[in-house]
C-alpha cells in the first residue's frame, strides 16, 4: 500500500487536505508527477463515450462513460494523495476536460457508489494548481531551470487563489515575473522572446482556468479496473422552422454543431447521437459554414457510421481535424402514425363514398330530394364512420417525444380535422335521413365530406411514398415528389369533379 500514499524523498508522508491550497513543498514534490499522469492519460483512460439524447429543441442529455485502469493510473501517477484517518485513503481521479461548464448533474455511477462524488471548486482550484506548476517543471526541465527556487507557500496560495476564484488584473504577469520565468527588463524593452514566453505562460494559465475538468474524488481500494458514468443536461441551439418540414414535404432534421470537435485533444472520443422514440434516421449529411461537404472529405478525418436508431462518430485525438457539423435527417415511424391516419382517412372516404353513391343511385322527387327508403346501411353508417374518428383520436393524443411532435406538426392537425368531419358527417346523416329523404343539403355535405377525406387519403399515402424514395435515396428526389404531388391534385380534382357532375 505504499505507492498509494505522497511519499517524499526522505520517506515522510504528506497527508494535506483536498480543500487547502497545495504548499511550495507539496508543489516541487508532485506537480510534474500530477502533469505526466494527465500527459500519459490514454495509457490509463481506455476508452470514452459520449452519448446525446435530444430532450426538446433546446436541451440535450449527454452521459459520457469511462473506462478507467486504476492500476495503470497508480503506477503512472504514485501520486494517491490523502489519507484520513483508520488508514482511510482517498484519490482525485481526473476524468475529462470539457470547453464549458455542464449546466446540471443528472447521475454519477461507478463501482463505489455513494462512496464517491465530483470534487469540489477547491479540490479542482488544488488539481489545476499542480498541473500548472507540473507543466513548468517539464517545460524548463531542458533549461536546468529551477521552477521552485522563488515559490514559497504564499505565492503558491496566490496561485491557486487565481484557479479559484480568477485573477485580478496582470496578475499573471506579476507572477511570472516575480517567479523569474520572465525577465520584466526584456519584457518592458518588448524584446520577442520575452513576450512570446509570457504570452505561452498566459495562454496556459487562461486555458486552465476556462476548461472545466470533470475530476472524481473517490476511495482507494483494490479495484483494479472500473466503468463510470457522468450524465448532465445541457443547452443545444434551437435551429430555424423549416416550413417544408412543418407540412410533411421534407424530412425532420437535428443540427449537431462541431459534431468533429474533441474536447480533449489527448483522447479520441466516441460520441452516440440517440434517436428520439418513434424517430428513425433517413440520412446523415455533413455542413460546414452551412453549405454541405463531401463525405470523403469527412472519413478521411473520422469515422461515422448509422443505422435506424443511432448515429456513431469517432473523433480520433487530433488537433488536425477539419471543422464540421453533422445534420441528421429523420423521419416518423410510419407505424406511429402515418398508417393509422392513412387506413382512418380511407375507411372514411369509403364510407362517405359509398353513402353518396347509394344516395345518387335512388331517384328524385318533384322537389329533387331522393328518397331512400331501401337504404340498407342507414343504421350501420354512422357507427362505421365514428371508428375512423376513434382511430384518429387515438393517435392524436398519445403521449410522444417533442421532436416526434413536431416532426408530424401539420399532419397531425389534418388528421384532426378529418377526426372531427367524420363526428359532423355522422351526426348530419343521422338527422338529414329520418325522415327518408336526401335534400341537397345533405348532398352537399356528403361531397364536402368525401373531398375532405379524399384530399387527406392522398395527402397520407404520398407521405408513406415519400418516406419510401427518400431511405431508398431514389434519384432526382424532388422531381418524383412534384410529379406524385401533381398526380394526388389531378386525382383529387377529377374525382369531385365526377361527384359534381353526378348530383346536377
Amino acid at each position: 500500500m505504499s505507492n498509494f500514499f505522497q511519499i517524499k524523498e526522505d520517506g515522510s508522508r504528506d497527508s494535506s487536505d483536498f480543500d487547502q491550497p497545495p504548499t511550495a513543498r507539496e508543489l516541487e514534490s508532485h506537480s510534474k508527477e500530477y502533469f505526466q499522469s494527465w500527459l500519459r492519460r490514454r495509457e490509463w483512460l481506455l476508452r470514452k463515450v459520449n452519448r446525446l439524447e435530444y430532450v426538446d429543441r433546446t436541451t440535450l442529455k449527454c452521459t459520457l462513460s469511462y473506462d478507467v485502469d486504476l492500476l495503470r493510473f497508480r503506477d503512472i501517477s504514485k501520486i494517491i494523495q490523502l489519507v484520513h484517518g483508520q488508514n482511510r485513503s482517498r484519490m482525485l481521479l481526473p476524468l475529462d476536460v470539457m470547453d464549458n461548464r455542464p449546466y446540471m448533474t443528472n447521475e454519477l455511477e461507478s463501482c463505489w457508489k455513494h462512496q464517491m462524488c465530483l470534487a469540489t471548486r477547491r479540490e479542482t482550484a488544488r488539481f489545476v494548481t499542480f498541473l500548472f506548476f507540473g507543466f513548468l517543471a517539464t517545460r524548463y526541465e531542458n533549461a536546468h531551470m529551477n521552477v521552485f527556487s522563488n515559490l514559497n507557500d504564499s505565492r503558491a496560495k496566490e496561485m491557486y487563489d487565481s484557479f479559484l476564484s480568477g485573477p485580478a488584473k496582470d496578475f499573471d504577469k506579476n507572477m511570472f515575473i516575480v517567479l523569474g520565468y520572465v525577465n520584466k527588463t526584456e519584457l518592458e524593452k518588448g524584446e520577442e522572446v520575452a513576450l512570446k514566453e509570457m504570452s505561452a505562460l498566459e495562454n496556459v494559465a487562461t486555458w486552465l482556468r476556462d476548461s472545466t475538468f470533470v475530476l472524481l474524488s473517490a476511495p482507494v481500494d483494490k479495484t483494479s479496473r472500473t466503468r463510470i458514468k457522468f450524465s448532465f443536461s445541457t443547452n443545444r441551439k434551437e435551429t430555424s422552422r423549416n416550413w417544408f418540414d412543418k407540412f410533411g414535404i421534407t424530412a425532420s432534421s437535428v443540427l449537431l454543431p462541431g459534431a468533429s470537435n474533441n474536447d480533449d485533444d489527448d483522447l479520441g472520443t466516441h460520441v452516440r447521437f440517440m434517436v428520439p422514440t418513434g424517430m428513425r434516421v433517413d440520412d446523415v449529411k455533413y455542413e460546414s459554414d452551412g453549405k454541405e461537404i463531401s463525405v470523403v472529405r469527412v472519413e478521411k478525418s473520422v469515422s461515422v457510421r448509422w443505422n435506424g436508431e443511432v448515429v456513431s462518430i469517432y473523433a480520433p485525438p487530433s488537433l488536425s481535424l477539419p471543422n464540421f457539423d453533422m445534420r441528421i435527417y429523420m423521419n416518423p415511424k410510419r407505424e406511429i402514425f402515418t398508417i393509422p391516419a392513412f387506413v382512418a382517412c380511407l375507411v372514411s372516404y369509403l364510407v362517405g363514398r359509398l353513402v353518396l353513391w347509394w344516395i345518387l343511385s335512388t331517384s328524385a322527387d318533384g322537389h329533387g330530394a331522393r328518397l331512400i327508403n331501401d337504404f340498407p346501411g342507414q343504421a350501420v353508417t354512422p357507427v362505421a364512420a365514428l371508428i375512423p374518428a376513434f382511430i384518429a383520436s387515438c393517435v392524436i393524443v398519445v403521449r410522444e417525444h417533442e421532436k416526434l411532435s413536431f416532426a408530424l406538426g401539420f399532419r397531425r392537425s389534418l388528421l384532426a380535422v378529418g377526426a372531427v368531419s367524420s363526428v359532423i358527417f355522422s351526426v348530419v346523416l343521422d338527422l338529414g335521413l329520418s325522415d327518408n329523404g336526401a335534400g341537397t343539403k345533405i348532398l352537399v355535405v356528403l361531397l364536402i365530406y368525401t373531398a375532405l377525406q379524399l384530399g387527406l387519403f392522398l395527402f397520407f399515402l404520398f407521405d408513406i411514398s415519400r418516406v419510401e424514395f427518400w431511405r431508398r435515396k431514389a434519384s432526382n428526389l424532388n422531381g418524383r415528389i412534384a410529379f406524385y404531388v401533381a398526380i394526388g391534385v389531378i386525382v383529387w380534382i377529377a374525382m369531385c369533379t365526377r361527384s359534381i357532375m353526378m348530383m346536377l
